[in-house]
C-alpha cells in the first residue's frame, strides 16, 4: 500500500476537491494518512485566490518538501496555484515533483498553458497530469505533443497509481521519469 497524505488549503470548492482526492486515496493501492511524516506521496491542494493565499500555499509546499528526505518520495502540487493565470507571477515551484491541473479553466484558459508557464521558469520541466472529461483525439494528440499526461475523469485509482509511482525496476511511471 502506498501511504498518501493530503494537505488542503483554500475555499469550500477546494475542500470538495480534496474530499474527492481523499476518496481516491482510500482505495487500493493507496492508504491515506493524516501524518504527513509517514506519507510516501504528499499532495498539496493549493489556493491562489488572493496574494495571501498564494503565500500560504507556497509556504505549505516548502514546509512539506522538508519531508522528502524522510518517507516522502513524491511531492504533488495541485489546485489553484498550479492553474494561476497571472503569467508574470507564475512561480517555478522548485520543491514539486509533479503537477496536477484541470484542462478546462476559467475565461478560455487551459491547464496546459498554466503548466507551461511554470515549466518556463524551471531548468528541468515538471511532469504533469492533465485532468479532463474531454476525450477528443485532438486533445489527446495535443497533450502527447506538449508532454502532460492525460488523466480522464473520473480518475481511476490504478491509473493514478501508475502516474504517481513508477513500476519496479525503473518502469515508465511519470514520477520516475523526471531527471533529478
Amino acid at each position: 500500500m502506498i501511504k498518501v497524505g493530503l494537505f488542503s488549503l483554500g475555499c469550500p470548492k477546494n475542500l470538495v476537491v480534496s474530499e474527492i482526492m481523499l476518496g481516491l486515496f482510500s482505495l487500493p493501492p493507496f492508504r491515506g494518512t493524516s501524518r504527513m511524516e509517514e506519507a510516501e506521496v504528499i499532495t498539496v491542494n493549493t489556493c491562489a485566490f488572493l496574494e495571501e493565499a498564494r503565500r500560504e500555499s507556497r509556504a505549505a509546499i516548502r514546509r512539506l518538501a522538508s519531508l522528502k528526505n524522510k518517507n516522502c518520495r513524491l511531492l504533488v502540487v495541485a489546485g489553484c496555484l498550479v492553474q494561476y493565470q497571472d503569467a508574470s507571477r507564475a512561480r517555478a515551484l522548485p520543491e514539486a515533483d509533479l503537477l496536477i491541473a484541470d484542462y478546462h479553466l476559467d475565461d478560455g484558459h487551459n491547464g496546459v498553458d498554466a503548466v507551461a508557464r511554470i515549466n518556463a521558469r524551471r531548468s528541468t520541466p515538471l511532469p504533469a497530469l492533465m485532468l479532463t472529461a474531454n476525450y477528443s483525439n485532438e486533445l489527446k494528440q495535443q497533450l502527447r505533443d506538449l508532454g502532460p499526461t492525460l488523466m480522464p475523469k473520473p480518475v481511476r485509482p490504478m491509473k493514478l497509481q501508475t502516474a504517481l509511482c513508477p513500476p519496479p525496476e525503473g518502469g515508465a511511471g511519470m514520477a520516475g521519469s523526471r531527471d533529478s
